[in-house]
């Protein structure tokens, strides 16, 4: 009896179902794909229960004829492909025909159509794949479709749904990832019969991304673009806690491409903090037949013809952009520090200082017997982010950032937090995401020493924050908060070990500010009471010694 056998229908259709249909999320892509290759310019969604039980989709793209819309719950059934080389120049979202046949395959569906508003429609019922009514509808120029139940029928599936605020979540970066590339789109999604995300037509990608994420995130990013690419990015000064906000479109498709991401994350080298991450939205317009989007079932990720070019491109574009958003160093003339004042020097004298030091018939060393040093310790600044002293065991240099941080972090795990009522409230635009999880989080925002109400629009009200943040950017601190939550709690450090360092390092002394001898005093002998004095909080030194015997080896002197 021969072992190999032909799968029924049904079970083939539940296969494909798994391939296309993760969750509600990969439900809603399939059906926003489809309306935006049908020419929508307006689209209303409608989920209950995180999509779990209600996906409604309502377009006013060019809907389907009587016989269409049947046909187009046959597998494998599309308008997009006519030969085998059309599958190798790929100019729509969806192609393969396997969306609307999987989604029925594992939930009830109901769709009405049609292509004028003059003639009758067609309305077709179906359940777990099969159909189960087709009739007339009043006319209607476009397409309202809903999925019920997803997974009604594969129980095993369905038990793998995650939370209600979980999948909501999933919905709307799927909605956004639509929604960010055609600015030109009208979107409103509805979750529970709440509104979550209004977006109205947009006149290009930038002013969509305001309407997303407000004034204050859209002015920490560059705009670049070379060829057939189009870049919105961080500046080196605006990086987040997560990786939430990178975005690549290719042909205005939302993909993952490694190199690519690898080609932005060399670019920032040097530039950001190594545990905080750039922001980018990458546009890119190529030849379809240079594209394979058929490598990941999801089309999620794919492959380019000409990839170490399009690297290379990416790489110098955002390394020169970025590269040009630093702070301007500071005049190294200005970087030296009257270490017998309790004040920084003025300019004048630090260039008397600084010729000073240049006419030395000898190397300079940190002793008591250069009058321009005090008994104790004798400071250098280095650069504009570090400070060397010499004391008899060598030569010891601090990166005074860092060093402030662990003082500040330490003394709020130990102090507490204290929150401090804002004379004015802040109103802080959010995407859909972080408002969900801070509302959901708001005792524990409260905790940390945030009182804040809904304001509408997916934006906040802020009343209170913690005493440390003042002068702080209040929307890039949420960002990175909202991340948190959402991440989870961490194995090695809380929410509120994490917040500490967040705000630590926002309060720290920053590269090149210049001290007085007080300052750097008091800051080294805080420092050395601390609990870990050579790490900062994220885990970068704080400072590094070098013995007389250190220095001897590397000078070959041992």
């Amino acid at each position: 009896m021969p072992k190999i056998i032909i799968l029924p229908d049904d079970i083939k259709n539940k296969i494909a179902a798994g391939e296309v249909v993760e969750r509600p999320a990969s439900a809603l892509k399939e059906l926003l794909e489809n309306s935006i290759d049908a020419g929508a310019t307006e689209m209303v969604i409608d989920v209950a229960n995180g999509g779990k039980r209600l996906i409604r989709l309502i377009d006013n793209g060019t809907g389907m004829e009587h016989e269409d819309a049947i046909l187009a719950f046959k597998r494998h059934a599309t308008s997009k492909l006519k030969s085998i080389d059309d599958l190798f120049r790929i100019k729509t979202l969806g192609f393969r025909g396997e969306a609307l046949p999987s989604i029925a395959s594992v939930s009830k569906v109901s769709i009405t159509t049609g292509i004028s508003e003059s003639s009758p429609g067609t309305s077709i019922e179906i359940m777990a794949g099969e159909i189960k009514e087709i009739k007339d509808s009043s006319p209607i120029k476009g397409t309202s479709i809903e999925v019920r139940d997803l997974f009604y029928n594969v129980p095993a599936r369905r038990k793998f749904l995650k939370s209600t605020q979980t999948e909501l979540r999933h919905i709307i970066e799927t909605v956004m990832q639509r929604a960010i590339p055609y600015p030109e789109l009208s979107i409103t999604l509805k979750h529970d019969g709440r509104s979550i995300l209004e977006l109205s037509r947009a006149g290009d990608i930038k002013e969509r991304l305001l309407q997303l994420y407000g004034r204050e995130f859209i002015n920490g990013l560059i705009e670049l673009s070379k060829d057939d690419i189009y870049c919105l990015a961080s500046t080196s000064d605006f990086t987040m806690h997560g990786r939430d906000y990178q975005y690549l479109f290719v042909n205005r498709r939302p993909v993952k491409n490694p190199s690519i991401n690898h080609a932005v994350y060399r670019a920032y080298e040097g530039l950001i903090p190594k545990d905080r991450h750039p922001v980018y939205f990458i546009f890119m317009e190529i030849d379809p037949h240079r594209v394979d989007v058929n490598i990941h079932p999801a089309k999620r990720e794919i492959k380019f013809e000409d990839g170490d070019i399009l690297y290379n491109t990416v790489y110098s574009l955002l390394e020169e952009g970025a590269g040009r958003s630093q702070t301007t160093p500071f005049d190294v003339r200005t970087n030296f520090h009257s270490i017998a004042q309790h004040q920084p020097i003025a300019k004048d004298e630090a260039d008397a200082v600084y010729h000073k030091l240049e006419m030395q018939d000898k190397p300079l060393f940190l002793r008591e017997d250069i009058p321009l040093y005090e008994e104790g310790r004798g400071y250098l600044y280095l650069g504009d982010a570090f400070t060397a002293y010499i004391n008899d065991d060598g030569l010891t240099i601090i990166d005074q950032h860092a060093a402030h941080e662990r003082v500040l972090f330490e003394g709020l795990l130990e102090k507490g937090i204290d929150s401090e009522r804002l004379l004015i409230p802040a109103r802080v635009q959010l995407t859909p995401q972080e408002f969900g999880v801070l509302m959901k989080n708001n005792d524990a925002m409260l905790e940390l020493g945030f009182e804040f109400s809904d304001f509408g629009g997916n934006s906040i009200l802020i009343s209170s924050i913690p005493s440390s943040l003042k002068g702080v950017n209040l929307t890039g601190l949420l960002h990175d908060i909202a991340s948190m939550f959402i991440e989870g709690p961490s194995a090695e450090k809380s929410l509120r070990e994490r917040l500490a360092a967040r705000i630590a390092c926002s309060n720290a002394v920053k590269s090149g500010e210049l001290l007085s001898r007080d300052k750097l005093d008091f800051l080294i002998d805080d420092l050395n009471k601390t609990r870990q004095p050579y790490k900062c909080p994220h885990g970068r030194p704080t400072r590094i010694h070098l013995s007389l015997n250190d220095l001897r080896r590397l000078f070959k002197r041992q």
